[in-house]
């Protein structure tokens, strides 16, 4: 199954809403992998992939053990901007456990 299967309704249910919050979103960013295998994926991609899953059904708790531990600093940015407006936007109570 690609990532574009996995991550449509995360980009229809999270990134779209968010849109207000964060003008540039990092939607192009997921773009380039939408056609892609797991198997074809840096370790960072998949990360954010599994950051964008934990996201979908609008949990109403996160649990986040190193999210961003794969991430060079502009990226780890961005996932944890993501998660706070997350966080804001649907009352999302979170968890990060976190060397940084």
């Amino acid at each position: 199954m690609s990532i574009l299967i996995t991550l449509y309704f995360f980009l229809i249910r999270i990134f779209i809403k968010l849109l207000p919050i964060n003008p540039n979103p990092p939607v192009t960013r997921i773009v380039c992998i939408f056609f892609k295998y797991p198997n074809q994926l840096s370790n960072g991609q998949k990360q954010r992939v599994c950051v964008a899953r934990s996201l979908v059904n609008r949990p109403k708790l996160l649990i986040a053990d190193e999210p961003t531990s794969y991430l060079d600093k502009e990226n780890a940015k961005l996932v944890i901007d993501l998660i706070i407006n997350s966080s804001k936007k649907f009352n999302l109570s979170t968890i990060i456990a976190s060397h940084d």
